[in-house]
């Protein structure tokens, strides 16, 4: 019986994604942001590559990823079928691939009741849907960061051979996954925590971690040494490509440099979604509070004047449209800065603090420098959409929740001795609170996902289909008619843009 419930457990997130995903497949559903990017830039590239095997024109194409994935079902589009729904059914199956490694991810530390709540988000997700019903390459480069990172989240370096054979593992699926998808390579931080910190009881502490004992320095230089293959791919894209981490015909989409905006975006999806897993942390959020006010003020300080230095207000223009823009476009913007999106960030930094309290040490380093490295690898990225940011967050919170003990790790926040033993009422309501949130939380939030996503399949609209070789104009504002704006909740690209 228990097999069977976590077999259950497993396989509820995937029948729900592909009950949702699969049917407009069958239907020939022609409309929406995901459609437009099908007919408009990735079906042109696989039937172009499959026209030009065995030797395809890797040098400029009409997309900003790298090829894996096209080519893929490039040759299934020479070898096998020609027909569309049939390679959309086909590339389908990554969707499915991705909810299941995050589910036996999760299955390996919780309940089985548990990690169906925590990883339904991610299957009712709209960007998940529709890069399962449509061809689209997300899926597939999430599906191998899934894999890294269940990886370096839920196991530990054990045995040199053992962590020879994970590294290698982990270096060839970081190699195909910047062949799928170039900005991906911020993976080799979490490769690289994960060897360095190591699992004797003398290194669970900061100052053990900054000790270099010879087995620490092998695992680390070895792990460096399985990124390296990924860095190779990268290189050699980025010289193929005259310079550049995308396709030469992009340049005029890509010519901003940095975009600080990322900042407060990365900030507040992290706070938004973090408070569905409240059950997971608010026990170490009270006790850090009453322990280390000083420390959660400073946090908040930190992580909302971060924010509130860069634009966060929402612009066509520079990228910051679609899904949770439209909703900081409805708060009051003062200089071009988001209340919203800064009082969203103001609370990411002591959230923050209480995942790193409740985690155990190890997970604890490795999803700070998850977050930290993707962050930084969205400062490049000219366009914060949500898709870009949202199924890692739902691959990334439901791992770290697994791990968390029903009352949490301490470490952080020593106790302070003149604190009286069983806490405040307001910790005991907390302790109280935490386990039906943990799954009232999560259920909760994939209910949100799933009427939004369904609202805007609902809403959708049949795009506007580019000439042949044409990739359309960067995203600009066009005057708005009289009346209240429409609200969008996905990043679909404004139409008169193309």
């Amino acid at each position: 019986m228990p097999r069977l419930f976590r077999a259950l457990a497993t396989l509820g997130p995937i029948l729900v994604l592909l009950a949702i995903s699969i049917p407009p497949i069958f239907a020939g559903v022609e409309r929406g942001r995901g459609y437009s990017d099908q007919v408009n830039y990735h079906e042109r590239i696989i039937r172009a590559f499959s026209e030009q095997w065995p030797s395809p024109d890797l040098s400029d194409y009409p997309g900003v990823m790298t090829p894996l994935y096209h080519l893929l079902l490039a040759a299934a589009h020479r070898h096998v079928t020609a027909d569309l729904a049939w390679l959309q059914l086909a590339a389908s199956v990554f969707g499915p691939l991705l909810v299941l490694i995050v589910s036996l991810a999760v299955g390996r530390k919780a309940r089985p009741a548990l990690a169906l709540a925590v990883v339904l988000p991610l299957a009712c997700s709209m960007y998940v849907w529709d890069s399962t019903t449509y061809l689209l390459p997300d899926n597939m480069a999430w599906a191998m960061t899934a894999g890294i990172l269940g990886l370096v989240m839920t196991s530990r370096p054990c045995s040199p051979p053992r962590v020879a054979l994970r590294l290698g593992l982990i270096g060839v699926v970081l190699a195909l996954l910047i062949a799928t998808r170039q900005s991906g390579i911020w993976l080799a931080a979490a490769v690289w925590a994960w060897a360095f910190l190591g699992d004797d009881p003398d290194e669970q502490t900061l100052a053990g971690s900054l000790v270099t004992p010879r087995p620490r320095v092998a695992r680390t230089l070895a792990a460096i040494a399985a990124t390296l293959p990924a860095f190779a791919v990268l290189g050699w894209f980025f010289s193929h490509w005259g310079g550049r981490f995308q396709p030469p015909m992009w340049d005029q989409w890509y010519a901003r440099a940095w975009n600080a905006s990322a900042i407060p975006f990365v900030l507040a999806l992290f706070s938004l979604y973090s408070a569905f897993f409240a059950g997971f942390w608010l026990p170490a959020a009270v006790a850090i509070v009453r322990r280390r006010p000083v420390l959660v003020a400073a946090a908040a300080a930190f992580t909302a004047l971060a924010a509130a230095i860069p634009p966060s207000d929402y612009s066509i223009e520079m990228g910051r449209y679609g899904a949770i823009w439209s909703v900081a476009d409805k708060f009051p913007i003062v200089g071009g800065r988001s209340f919203f999106m800064v009082g969203l960030s103001l609370l990411a930094g002591p959230i923050l603090l209480a995942w790193a309290a409740a985690l155990p040490y190890r997970p604890r380093w490795i999803f700070l420098a998850v977050l930290a490295a993707f962050s930084a690898t969205q400062l490049k990225n000219p366009y914060l959409y949500q898709r870009y940011a949202e199924p890692l967050l739902l691959i990334l919170l439901p791992m770290a929740a697994s791990l968390i003990p029903h009352h949490g790790h301490r470490s952080l926040i020593p106790r302070d001795p003149a604190l009286p033993a069983f806490g405040s009422p307001v910790a005991n309501l907390a302790a109280g609170l935490a386990t039906p949130l943990r799954y009232a939380g999560p259920i909760f939030l994939a209910i949100v996902l799933a009427l939004m996503g369904l609202q805007t399949m609902r809403t959708a609209v049949r795009p506007v289909i580019l000439p042949e070789g044409s990739i359309g104009n960067p995203p600009r504002a066009t005057p708005k008619a009289p009346g209240p704006p429409p609200v969008s909740t996905g990043d679909v690209q404004p139409t008169l843009a193309r």
